[in-house]
C-alpha cells in the first residue's frame, strides 16, 4: 500500500464513490462495533432530500495518532478521536447509525478534484448541519466530578432556587468538586475549535457526547442562562474558585453563552471578531468556517482551497472595503510580530492569530463602539485598488506624527495597582512637560487624559456611549478621584460605583494600546507597537485616526511616486474623532491625497 502525506487521513486504496459536490453529500453507515473494530458503509444521497441523519461535531485531535476502520471493506485512517467517537456512537446488536462526517464524508485528498470537492461542500455545511435530526457534539471521554456538576445543571435549568439551596446544603454535595466539574466540561478541546461554532447554531437539535453518556445541549444552556441572568444565586464558592486550568466559570459561561446568540442581521465581520479567539487546522478556515452562519450576500469570498492563507485574508480585507467602503475591518489588526504568517500585507488581517478569550471580547466590544461612536473621516468613503501583489492604492491625508510615547499597555490586564498608578504619573508628567509649548494648562491637559484614557466613552448597563453633560462630567471626575491613588481601592467598589461606566470603559480602550502624544500636541492611544514619527492619518472611510509608518522605497520600485507606508493600525485622537482634522488642515470634506499600503 502506497504511504501518504502526514496530514493525508484518507487511504489511497480507498475509491471514493463519485459526488456532484453541489448537490449531493456522502453519509456513514455506522454499524455496531466488535473488539475495537469499526466497519461503515458510505452512502451518495441528494442534499435536498436526504434519509434521516446525524451529524457529528468534533475535534480531529492529534494528526500523527491514527487509528483504522473500514470504509467499503477499505482500510481508512482517522485520528484517535474520531476513533473513539465513533465507537461511543455505535449501536448495540447490529444496529446501524446514519452520520454525516466530515473526515470520511468529504474527501481529504491533496488533487485538485480533491480540493475542488472540499470547496464546495465547506459551501454547503450550514445546509448540512442544519438539514440533520441531531448535531452531537463529541466532547471526548467522561473526567471527574462530571456527574456532580450535570446535577447541579439539570437543577439549575428547572429555575428553583429552593432547590439549587437543597442540593448545596446536602450533606454530600461538594461545592468545589462542582465548580471543578463545570469548567473541566468547558476546557474541552471542542469549545476552542471555530467549526463547531457553526455546527451546533445550525443544528435543530444539539447533544453532547461524553463517552456514551448523552447531555442535552437544550438543559445546559437555560441552567447557564439562570445562572447569569441570576434567576438563581449560585454558592459564594463559584466566585472564590481559582482554577489550576486557566478557565474560569466567568469564561466558561461565556462560551455557552456564545453559542445561545442569534446571529441574524449580523456581519460576517462580527462573527469573525467575536470568535477570533478560536482555532483551525487550516488557517482559511477561520473565514471559511462561519460563512455558512450568515446569508449568501454576506459571503464576500469564494470559498477556495487552491489558495494560500495569505492571499485569502489579503482577499478578505479588500473584498470587505470594496463592498461596504468603510475600513471597519482594520480594527482587527494585531502587532506584526505575533502574525502567524508573516507574508501576509500590512493592510490585511491575519486571521490566524488567537487572541485570548478575555482579551478577545474586550477587542471586539471595542471594535463595536468605535465604529459606531466615532466618525474622524466624515462619513466619507473607502476605496482601495490593488495595484500589484500586497500592493494598494488608498486615500487619505496626513494629520499629525507622533512624537512621544507615554505609556506601552497602559492599563495591562491583571497589573497591580502600583503599576497603574506609576503609568498614571508619568503619562501626566510628559503632559505638564509639553503644555508650555501648546499653549495648554496643566488643568487642560489633565482634562484631555482623563478623556482619552476611556476615549471619552462609558459603559452602563452593557451599552457603550459617548460621554454628554455634567453628569457625565461628574462620573469621570469620581472615576479619577479613584484611579490616581497610591493606595489601592478595592477594584470592586470602583465597579460598583459612580465611577464603573469609566472604568469598564478605560480597560478595553487602552488594551494593547500606548498613550501617545503628537508632535502638534494632541493626546491619544495608539497600538502598542507604534514608534515615535508613525504617521497620524485621516483615511477615506476610516472612522478612526490611523497609524501609518513611512517607508523609504526604492526608485523603481515605487507607485507613481507617491508616498507609502506600512498600517499600523486604528489610534484614538483626542479631539479629532468627529472629523475636526478637516478643519484644522484646511480641507474639503473629500480632499484627500494617495497613499501606497504595502
Amino acid at each position: 500500500m502506497a504511504t501518504t502525506t502526514k496530514l493525508q487521513f484518507v487511504d489511497p486504496s480507498v475509491a471514493f464513490s463519485q459526488i456532484d459536490p453541489s448537490n449531493q453529500m456522502r453519509l456513514v453507515l455506522l454499524y455496531s462495533s466488535s473488539q475495537n473494530s469499526i466497519t461503515c458503509h458510505l452512502n451518495v444521497v441528494p442534499i435536498n432530500d436526504p434519509p434521516p441523519y446525524e451529524a457529528l461535531s468534533y475535534v480531529w485531535g492529534n494528526a500523527e495518532d491514527l487509528r483504522v476502520l473500514t470504509v467499503d471493506g477499505h482500510a481508512f485512517r482517522v485520528t484517535q478521536n474520531l476513533h473513539a467517537a465513533l465507537e461511543h456512537l455505535s449501536l448495540p446488536d447490529g444496529a446501524v447509525r446514519v452520520l454525516w462526517v466530515d473526515a470520511i464524508c468529504i474527501n481529504q485528498g491533496p488533487e485538485q478534484d480533491d480540493l475542488t470537492e472540499r470547496s464546495q461542500q465547506v459551501r454547503l455545511m450550514g445546509r448540512i448541519f442544519s438539514g440533520a435530526t441531531n448535531v452531537i457534539a463529541y466532547l471526548g471521554e467522561p473526567y471527574p466530578y462530571l456527574f456532580e456538576s450535570l446535577e447541579f445543571f439539570t437543577v439549575a435549568a428547572g429555575g428553583q432556587q429552593s432547590q439549587i439551596d437543597q442540593l448545596i446544603q446536602n450533606a454530600a454535595c461538594n461545592v468545589t468538586q462542582i465548580c471543578h466539574g463545570l469548567i473541566s466540561l468547558f476546557n474541552r478541546a471542542w469549545w476552542n475549535r471555530v467549526w463547531t461554532v457553526q455546527e451546533p447554531l445550525r443544528g435543530r437539535k444539539v447533544t453532547f457526547q461524553l463517552g456514551r453518556l448523552e447531555v442535552a445541549a437544550e438543559m445546559i444552556r437555560d441552567a447557564i442562562y439562570n445562572i447569569v441572568t441570576s434567576n438563581v444565586r449560585t454558592p459564594s464558592a463559584f466566585a472564590e474558585l481559582e482554577p489550576t486550568s486557566g478557565e474560569t466559570l466567568s469564561t466558561a459561561f461565556t462560551k455557552m453563552a456564545m453559542l445561545s446568540l442569534s446571529y441574524t442581521g449580523a456581519s460576517l465581520l462580527n462573527v469573525l471578531g467575536a470568535f477570533r479567539y478560536r482555532d483551525s487546522a487550516d488557517p482559511r478556515d477561520k473565514i471559511y468556517s462561519l460563512m455558512g452562519l450568515l446569508p449568501d450576500t454576506e459571503h464576500i469570498v469564494n470559498i477556495d482551497y487552491t489558495i494560500p492563507p495569505e492571499q485569502v485574508f489579503q482577499n478578505f480585507t479588500l473584498a470587505w472595503i470594496s463592498k461596504y467602503q468603510n475600513l471597519k475591518v482594520l480594527g482587527h489588526l494585531h502587532n506584526p510580530e505575533r502574525r502567524v504568517h508573516k507574508k501576509t500585507p500590512s493592510f490585511a488581517v491575519d486571521w490566524a492569530y488567537r487572541p485570548s478569550i478575555q482579551s478577545n471580547g474586550a477587542l471586539h466590544n471595542r471594535s463595536l463602539l468605535q465604529n459606531e461612536a466615532f466618525n474622524a473621516c466624515k462619513g466619507s468613503k473607502a476605496a482601495w485598488h490593488l495595484e500589484s501583489a500586497g500592493q494598494v492604492r488608498a486615500t487619505g491625508f496626513i494629520f499629525d506624527s507622533i512624537r512621544d510615547i507615554g505609556a506601552k499597555h497602559v492599563f495591562e490586564f491583571g497589573s497591580s495597582w502600583a503599576t497603574r498608578f506609576k503609568t498614571l504619573e508619568e503619562i501626566v508628567r510628559i503632559a505638564n512637560e509639553r503644555t508650555e509649548n501648546h499653549q495648554q494648562t496643566p488643568e487642560q491637559a489633565l482634562t484631555t487624559i482623563r478623556h482619552t484614557l476611556c476615549m471619552d466613552c462609558k459603559q452602563e448597563a452593557g451599552v457603550y456611549s459617548r460621554l454628554c453633560g455634567k453628569d457625565d462630567e461628574h462620573i469621570l471626575d469620581v472615576w479619577w478621584e479613584h484611579t490616581f491613588k497610591p493606595s489601592s481601592p478595592a477594584h470592586s467598589n470602583i465597579l460598583a460605583g459612580e465611577g464603573g461606566p469609566i472604568e469598564t470603559t478605560a480597560w478595553i480602550a487602552s488594551l494593547e494600546r500606548s498613550f501617545i502624544f503628537t508632535e502638534s500636541g494632541h493626546m491619544g492611544l495608539g497600538p502598542d507597537w507604534c514608534k515615535p514619527g508613525d504617521a497620524v492619518a485621516i483615511m477615506a472611510g476610516g472612522a478612526l485616526p490611523m497609524v501609518l509608518r513611512p517607508l523609504s522605497r526604492r526608485d523603481g520600485d515605487t507607485l507613481d511616486g507617491i508616498p507609502t507606508f506600512e498600517v499600523i493600525g486604528e489610534a484614538y485622537i483626542h479631539g479629532i474623532m468627529d472629523g475636526e482634522a478637516f478643519d484644522i488642515k484646511g480641507r474639503a470634506e473629500c480632499d484627500f491625497d494617495d497613499f501606497c499600503l504595502i
